[in-house]
This record gives C-alpha cells, sequence and structure tokens, in this order.
C-alpha cells in the first residue's frame, strides 16, 4: 500500500497533480499535452510513473511561454522600448487635444506619458519576474529529461539560471520543493526495502541543487511530517504500519544523509518524541534489510573467502551497519552454510545397506572442519566482516532432541572411520575431534563417553592381536604394552582396567557355563589375570558377578526353608558348589552376606509394615533372630571352614549351659536408616517390657507374666537384634534409656491422674524409677512435666488459683476461705476436676471424694454439688452403655473398656440401685467378660457386675480362662534353645 503521501507541485495551467510514484490526470489532460514543449512531448505510457520521481515534465501557459523565448540580452531593451512606446502613446491625447492653453496641453501630455510609461514599467516588472519564475519549472523538466535525477549537475543548474538570469542557488523555497520530491520518491513503501544508495544519490541531489544542510534537513523533517500526519489521519491498521515503516526508512535515510549532525539538525525527539532506542531500532533494521539484500544478489552464501568477506565488509560501513547486526548476521550465515553440509553427511548416513555412504558423510565432515579452521583464521584479520569464527549449531535447525541424536551417530561414524583408517588416535584426530564436539554443541561428559567408546573398540582390536598372537605374554611385563595400547588410541586407563574386567568376567562365565571349572580352566582364567594385569580385587568383583550367581542361586534355594536348621546334606551341597566354581572364601562370604541381608530386610520391612501390632512385629522380629542363628551362622562358618557341628543347639540346653549367639558380621546397617533400626529396637524392646499379651475367645485379653527363662531369652534376642540392626552401644543405650523414660512417665501420669499425690504414691513412684534406671535429675523432670500436665487441668480460668494450690494448701494445714476467691471460681474447679473423671477413661473416681472431701475443700454447698452431678452425669450412663455396646460390635475392644470405666466413673459420682436395662442380656454377659479380662480390679469386677445386672454364674466363668494362658509362656521361650541339628 502507498503511504498516500502527496507532492504539492502542481501545474498551473495545465491541471496536474503529480503524486509519488504515480500521477493522476486530472480534466485538463488534452490542455497539458497541448502545451508539453516539444522536447517533452511523449506519450503517457513513455513514463514509467512507478519508479521515476520526477516521472512528467510541467506545461508553461502561453504567456509565460512567450517570455522565455525573448533572449536575455533583448530582455531590457524591449521592456525600455516597450516603456518608451507606452510613454510616447500617452502623451499623444495631451498633445492633440483640442485645448488652446499651452501649458494645459504640455501637462496633459506629461501626465498621459507619465501614466502609461508608469503602467508599462509595473507590467515589464512583472513579466520580469514572470520569466525569472519559469526557470525553476525548466529546471524541473531538465531533471524529468535525464536518466536518473542524481545526474543533475551543478552546471546544469547555473546554465538554467543563466538562461534566465537568476540565480537558483538564491530560490530556497523552489530547490527545497525539488528536493522535497526526490526524496519522498526515494522512500519506499510496502514490502519493498531500501537499495542502499538512496543516501548518496541525495547527496549528489542536494549538492547539484546548492542546497546547505539546514535547507535539506528541513525538507526531511517537513517530509516526515506528511508521512506522520497521514499515519494519524488513516484508521487503517495496514496502512498505519506501513506508514510507519516508511517513516522508520525515512529516519534511517536522514542519519545517512547527515551522518553525525543528524541528532543537531533534524530533532527528532523534539518534533516526534522518538526516543533514543527507537532511533536505534530504525537505524539497525534498515541497515540490516539492505545489507541482506546486496548480500542476497552475492548468493548469500557466506564462504571462507578473504575477498567475498571484504567485500561484504565494504557494504556493511557503506549501510552504516552495526557490528553488532554484522556478528548476529554472521552467526546465523556460518551455522546456516555448516547445517547445509552436515545435514547432507545425516542423509548419506541414514540409508541401509548401498545406499549408505560413509564416505561421502566422513569427506562432509571434513569440510566442515575446514571450513571452521578457515572463519576461525580469517577471525583476527582486518578488513573482513566481524563475528567470524566460534561457529555452532545452537539456537538452529539441527539443535533438537531428534537432530542431536543423529549428531552423535554422525560425530561416532567420523572419528570410527578416521581413527580405522590411521591406526590410531592421533593429535590431529583428537583436535579434530574436540573442535567436532564443539560445533555439534555437545557436552563434555557425552563427548568423553563417545571418545571412550569409539576407543574402545581400536583397543579391543588392538589388544586382541596381541593376545592371540601370545606378543603380551613374551612380554616382561604386560603392564607396559597395556599402557603402550592406551597411549596410542587415548583410552583412559581406568576405561581400561574396567574394560579389562569385564573380559576377565565374561571368559568366566563363558566358563562357568558347565557347571564346574576345571584344572585347565582355572589356569587359563589365571593366564588372562596375568596378561590384562587385573587386581585381586577387580578379578574377587569379577568373581562374585558371574560365579557368585551360581553360589546365591544354592543359596536362596537354603534359604527357603526358613528358619529351621539346615541339614547336613544342604550344607555339602553349598561346600560342594564353591568347591566346584573355584570361588575363593572371600567371594563366597560376600555372596552370602548380599544373600542374607535381602532376607534381613524382608523380615524387618515385614516387622516395620506390623508396627501398630507390637506383638505380631515382635513374632516376626524372633523368626528373624532364630534365622540368623540356625541358618546364616552355620553358612557362613562352613564356607569360612568351621564344623559346622559347633553350632548346632541341643534340646537339652538349659540356661545354665554357654549362650547360644548367632553371627555378627552380617547387617543392615548401609541398607536401612538408622531412625527405622532404632525404631524397631525400641519396639520390640517395650513388647519385652509389656510382656506377651493373650486375646480371651469373648474379645478379652490379658498379660502373661514370664519367668526367669523368658526373660533371658528375651534379653539374647535384643542382644542380637541389635546386633543384625547394626546398633552401636552408644545408640542401644539410648533407645534403653528413651524406653525406661517413656516407661516411667507414664507411670507417673497414671499415678497423678489417679487422686493427689501421696507419700505412699511417691514412694512408689520412687522404686519405679529405680527399677527402670531413670536418673534422679531426669525423673525430676518427668514428674514436674507429668503434674504440670496432670495438674494444669484444674486450673481456673483467671490463671491463679487451681486444684493443685488448693491441696497443697489443704496438706499445710490452712483453707481456700483466707484467699478471698469467688465462689464461681470453685466451683468451676469442681466443676473441671468432676468432668476430667468422667472422662479419663480409667474409673478411678472416688465418689466419696469428689461428694464429700473436694467440695469441702471448695466450700462448696451441698445442693451446688448435687447440681453439678445432675448436670454432668444425668442420663450419660445410659449413653456410654450404647456406646461400649457399639464398640464391642466393631472389635475396638480398648475404646469399649474406657466407655464402661467412664460408665463406672457416673455410677460412683451418682450411685443407682437398679441395673442398666439392655435388651440382649447375652451382650451384656460378653461386655462383661470382657471387661473382666481386661480389667484386673476384682472391686471392679463387682461393680460392673452389679451394674450390668450380670448373674453370679456368669461372673465365675470369667476367672477360669486366666488359669489357662500361663503356661504357654515357658513353651514358646523354649523354642529359642529347643534347636536339633
Amino acid at each position: 500500500m502507498p503511504t498516500q503521501s502527496y507532492l504539492h507541485a502542481r501545474c498551473s495551467v495545465a491541471g496536474l497533480v503529480v503524486r509519488r510514484g504515480a500521477v493522476r490526470r486530472t480534466p485538463c489532460k488534452a490542455a497539458a499535452l497541448e502545451y508539453l514543449p516539444p522536447a517533452a512531448a511523449r506519450s503517457w505510457d513513455d513514463f514509467d510513473s512507478e519508479q521515476r520521481p520526477f516521472p512528467f515534465p510541467q506545461p508553461m501557459d502561453p504567456v509565460t511561454k512567450a517570455l522565455t523565448n525573448i533572449p536575455l540580452p533583448l530582455l531590457y531593451p524591449v521592456m525600455l522600448a516597450a516603456v518608451g512606446g507606452a510613454a510616447l502613446v500617452g502623451s499623444l491625447p495631451g498633445r492633440f487635444a483640442p485645448v488652446a492653453d499651452e501649458q494645459v496641453k504640455e501637462v496633459a501630455t506629461l501626465g498621459g506619458a507619465a501614466l502609461l510609461g508608469a503602467s508599462a514599467a509595473y507590467a515589464a516588472v512583472e513579466a520580469k519576474k514572470r520569466r525569472e519564475s519559469a526557470a525553476v519549472i525548466d529546471l524541473y523538466n531538465s531533471i524529468v529529461d535525464l536518466a536518473e535525477p542524481y545526474d543533475l549537475t551543478p552546471e546544469v543548474v547555473d546554465a538554467c539560471g543563466s538562461k534566465y538570469g537568476v540565480n537558483l542557488a538564491a530560490d530556497v523555497h523552489g530547490m527545497c520543493r525539488l528536493y522535497s520530491q526526490y526524496l519522498e520518491a526515494l522512500i519506499p513503501s510496502g514490502d519493498k526495502q531500501l537499495t542502499g544508495d538512496e543516501a548518496g544519490n541525495l547527496k549528489t541531489f542536494k549538492a547539484a541543487l546548492g542546497l546547505s544542510d539546514e535547507d535539506a534537513a528541513s525538507c526531511h523533517v517537513d517530509v516526515a511530517r506528511r508521512l506522520y500526519r497521514t499515519r494519524s489521519e488513516t484508521r487503517d491498521r495496514e496502512e498505519q504500519f506501513e506508514t510507519k515503516k516508511g517513516f522508520m526508512r525515512l529516519v534511517y535515510v536522514s542519519q545517512a544523509v547527515f551522518g553525525d549532525v543528524a541528532a543537531y539538525l533534524l530533532s527528532w525527539r523534539s518534533h516526534f518524541k522518538l526516543t533514543e532506542a527507537q532511533l536505534y531500532v530504525a537505524r539497525r533494521d534498515n541497515a540490516k534489510a539492505i545489507f541482506t539484500t546486496r548480500w542476497q544478489a552475492m548468493g548469500h552464501e557466506l564462504l571462507a573467502d578473504r575477498e567475498q568477506l571484504k567485500a561484504l565488509r565494504e557494504i556493511q560501513l557503506e549501510v552504516k551497519m552495526f557490528d553488532e547486526s554484522a556478528v548476529e548476521l554472521v552467526r546465523v550465515a556460518q551455522r546456516a552454510h555448516v547445517e547445509k553440509h552436515l545435514t547432507a553427511a545425516l542423509e548419506a548416513i541414514r540409508g541401509t545397506g548401498k545406499s549408505r555412504n560413509v564416505a561421502t558423510a566422513v569427506s562432509t565432515v571434513e569440510y566442515v572442519l575446514t571450513y571452521c579452521s578457515q572463519m576461525d583464521a580469517l577471525a583476527g584479520e582486518e578488513g573482513v566482516l566481524p563475528g567470524l569464527g566460534g561457529v555452532t549449531l545452537e539456537g538452529g535447525e539441527l539443535a533438537g532432541s531428534v537432530r542431536t541424536s543423529q549428531l552423535r551417530d554422525l560425530f561416532k561414524i567420523y572419528l570410527n572411520a578416521k581413527m580405522d583408517a590411521a591406526g590410531a588416535f592421533t593429535q590431529e584426530l583428537d583436535a579434530q575431534a574436540t573442535q567436532l564436539a564443539t560445533l555439534m554443541s555437545l557436552s563434555s561428559r557425552e563427548t568423553q563417553t563417545m571418545r571412550d567408546e569409539v576407543a574402545s573398540k581400536l583397543y579391543r582390536q588392538l589388544l586382541k592381536e596381541e593376545v592371540t598372537s601370545r606378543r603380551i605374554d613374551a612380554a616382561e611385563d604386560p603392564q607396559v604394552v597395556l599402557d603402550e595400547l592406551c597411549k596410542t588410541v587415548r583410552f583412559p586407563k581406568e576405561a581400561a582396567t574396567e574394560l579389562h574386567r569385564a573380559l576377565y568376567a565374561a571368559k568366566m562365565a563363558s566358563l562357568i557355563q558347565k557347571g564346574r571349572l576345571t584344572a585347565q580352566d582355572k589356569a587359563d582364567m589365571a593366564r588372562v589375570q596375568h596378561i590384562l594385569c587385573i587386581p585381586s580385587e577387580l578379578a574377587n568383583s569379577a568373581q562374585e558377578e558371574t560365579c557368585g550367581r551360581v553360589l546365591a542361586a544354592t543359596i536362596n534355594e537354603i534359604f527357603m526353608a526358613g528358619a529351621k536348621p539346615v541339614p547336613s546334606i544342604e550344607m555339602e551341597r553349598l561346600e560342594q558348589c564353591v568347591h566346584d566354581l573355584a570361588i575363593s572364601r572371600d567371594v563366597a562370604t560376600q555372596v552370602l552376606a548380599s544373600s542374607a541381608r535381602d532376607v534381613f530386610l524382608s523380615y524387618l520391612l515385614w516387622a516395620e509394615k506390623e508396627r501398630e501390632d507390637r506383638r505380631e512385629a515382635a513374632s516376626i522380629l524372633k523368626k528373624l533372630v532364630q534365622f540368623n542363628l540356625l541358618v546364616v551362622s552355620p553358612m557362613l562358618d562352613r564356607i569360612r571352614g568351621i564344623n559346622d557341628a559347633s553350632h548346632t543347639l541341643s534340646a537339652a540346653r538349659s540356661i545354665d549351659d554357654d549362650d547360644p549367639r548367632g553371627q555378627s558380621e552380617i547387617t543392615v546397617v548401609d541398607d536401612m536408616d538408622q531412625r527405622s533400626r532404632v525404631n524397631l529396637y525400641k519396639n520390640y524392646l517395650m513388647y519385652t517390657m509389656e510382656g506377651d499379651v493373650v486375646e480371651l475367645p469373648v474379645g478379652g485379653m490379658f498379660r502373661k507374666k514370664n519367668n526367669a527363662i523368658s526373660r533371658h531369652a528375651e534379653v539374647l534376642r535384643l542382644e542380637q537384634l541389635a546386633a543384625l540392626l547394626g546398633l552401636s552401644a552408644t545408640e542401644v543405650e539410648a533407645a534403653r534409656h528413651d524406653i525406661s523414660e517413656a516407661g516411667f512417665r507414664a507411670q507417673a501420669r497414671d499415678m497423678m491422674n489417679s487422686g493427689p499425690m501421696t507419700q505412699g504414691l511417691s514412694d512408689q513412684l520412687e522404686e519405679m524409677r529405680v527399677s527402670l534406671g531413670v536418673s534422679e535429675e531426669v525423673a525430676a523432670k518427668v514428674i514436674k512435666a507429668t503434674k504440670s500436665e496432670a495438674y494444669g487441668a484444674g486450673a481456673s480460668t483467671d490463671g491463679r488459683l487451681t486444684l493443685e494450690r488448693v491441696m497443697a494448701i489443704d496438706a499445710a494445714g490452712g483453707t481456700v476461705a483466707g484467699l478471698g476467691a469467688p465462689p464461681g471460681t470453685l466451683r468451676g474447679i469442681y466443676r473441671r476436676e468432676l468432668e476430667r473423671q468422667l472422662n479419663d477413661g480409667k474409673g478411678n473416681l472416688d465418689g466419696t471424694y469428689m461428694r464429700e472431701t473436694l467440695p469441702a475443700l471448695l466450700l462448696q454447698k451441698d445442693y451446688e454439688v448435687k447440681a453439678v452431678i445432675k448436670e454432668l452425669v444425668g442420663t450419660r450412663r445410659r449413653l456410654l452403655l450404647v456406646q461400649a455396646v457399639s464398640q464391642f460390635r466393631q472389635k475396638r475392644i480398648p475404646d469399649a473398656m474406657a466407655s464402661l470405666n467412664n460408665m463406672l466413673s457416673c455410677s460412683r459420682a451418682l450411685p443407682q440401685a437398679e441395673p442398666l436395662v439392655w435388651s440382649s442380656a447375652s451382650e451384656l454377659r460378653d461386655l462383661f467378660l470382657c471387661y473382666a479380662a481386661f480389667e484386673q480390679s476384682v472391686s471392679k469386677h463387682e461393680e460392673m457386675q452389679a451394674l450390668l445386672g450380670v448373674s453370679d454364674a456368669d461372673a465365675a466363668a470369667a476367672d477360669v480362662s486366666d488359669s489357662s494362658s500361663s503356661s504357654s509362656d515357658e513353651s514358646e521361650n523354649k523354642e529359642f534353645f529347643d534347636v536339633r541339628g
């Protein structure tokens, strides 16, 4: 779209309106053609109106044309003759007037002559001005006749001025009109770009017209205003965009015309509020566009040609393109050139069979490397484009993940082909590999991996030649030969050692396929180990990797029998497997340890999964200890050559015999985190402290008592479990301390929650501290914290008076009457204490204490106490019974027992004669039997029996089940010692 900017050079007579890039015909077209000068009498279609800045000549009116035909030497005589003739003609009427008075005639004659002479003189002056104004039109028509406007010379301008007797350079307005028309015609619109010679042509045209920089700058600003106004007047977004591009092109051309003084002459910021960034973008983008256009005319291929690079540098300086833009274009061009050839190389290796041309791909890569090297060399020369060298594919079409994978294959193919041709990894090839990796933007890690992979192939070939020819056997030191091979192919010694180990393992794997190693096989393996200089550690590792798999399969088959003594036939099978495969004792021990750790972990993870059920978790840990004692320890001793009979346990062993202990070398210290191992030990320790719990068929449970043998067995299990878990003595001691402290805290909490802390309870707590081994400092902290927890619930809302303080005052012989506490505060203390004991789930509420003793201490009246008890108890017993039955049906035995204890507390606080009524008497009987098994207090049994209305016969049945489980404890613990070989 055109920018819709119009030139304002209009023909005064012909009615032609000249527009940039086009001519619009007016109704005066015929007149225009009629008055064209003969020199310009050409057909309308002869003019290329889309390219010529001055497409058509401007016609003159007849008068002006007649004036221009008068030669300059005759102009003034003709003008004087015309004035004289007019004066003479003006004097005739006065001279021949019929007046007698001569004086009057003389005045009339002079007056007429003066009048007509003055008129003629005025007409002559106007004719002269009109003739001089035609000089600009004549110059315009002269420019039309030129091939290009910049062909105009100062001589042509001076000739036009001399023809009319004027100095055209002094006609600034006329010269500015011509310059503005040429300037606006040079600024292309739409997608058409600048060619780069606009600034030079404008400078030549400006110099021919004799315009100063200041006058020419005003023309640039006027053209910019017209473009800016056109943009603001149109509503078409596309036209606005095109006009903006034309405006930015004008900014670039103006900068190229005036150079460094453009900022002072044009003042874009003051006229159009353009920022420095916008001016920079206009100059950068247009310069890049011109440079790219000219470069495309040269082929748009950036070759490693010094002459081409110098020519491009000259173009850059000519179009005033920034070095940053040149660097960017050069980087892209270099990358495109390299990508073009690498794509061809990828196509060459992509095919299969005959279509796969590795030689073409290798030669193409060699050309690319040569190109990059030449560009790096040219980068330091003067007079060439900046940004040469440092070619990479980063950011290009070959930078994707898929293409990167293909480039890796090309890298390996090139390296492999060059290495095969040279027979070694030469220094030159090393430099080429580094250059190619940098070009492909490969990381150092993957480059090294591919280099090692290719080098390993050649290393394998060279090593195979040395081994098959037995030259390496004849060498004094095989290590020297191997080092020389590594140096030849630039193969790291660490990678070579790992390759040797893999070869050794592959050889051993092929030999053990028949199930055993012969003497010749052992000799072959010794030779391989010698010539490959494999240390014993790597040899054992390879043996564990190959022979160890067979041994591990045998060991796992033995382990499948579980925690039972290993039969002698299985031991012989194990020893025979070790002998047949020539496995060293150390390797066999490592294989056994690995398999045993897997079994240990399975037991431990199983126990950790069942941590909520302490009894089940303890049973699993017992199996773990038994498995270690009966299976792992004898097998470990047999592998080491120790007689198996020393680990056979007799069923007749007693506590006085030597303690049977398993191995403690194979542990899970590196396979489980410390926290999990310590928690497993703590869980089993808590189980041994609490004893086993037996569940009754009716849902009840009771705790078994341990005898001396059982306790001794548990101690041994604990020691062996700690050893298998890899716990140090410090960790074991810390776990025991935590368990003891937790047990002491629990006992202290129970005692303090049962009622006031009496001297007897204090003595009992001290005995508990000594038995658990808790220090006095820790015990004091625990007691203080437990008191705060137990008695803190009775604190008053004002934070000053608590039940603990009331008890302390009473123990000291005082009363709360002297404290001046409000009755509401004391009543609140009583209410909270009653709520606590009714909901603690223990059933330890003392009715006399709550109805009489505590109210007396808190100065509560009898009717107030009854009101509080009735409010808190009321129908709560019935609700608790419903809750207990529901929980019992859901097998939530602990919650059901807590509900029954709360119901018992309610009954003690507010006694009633009649038992509670329930629709199913058998359900109440089962509930009571469960309670009897759960609760050890006989008095609570009797109270609960009366509360539930259970008969004496049903109550007596609850005591029968206690005696049936006492003998099972000894038999189970004896299993730890009852081991037959």
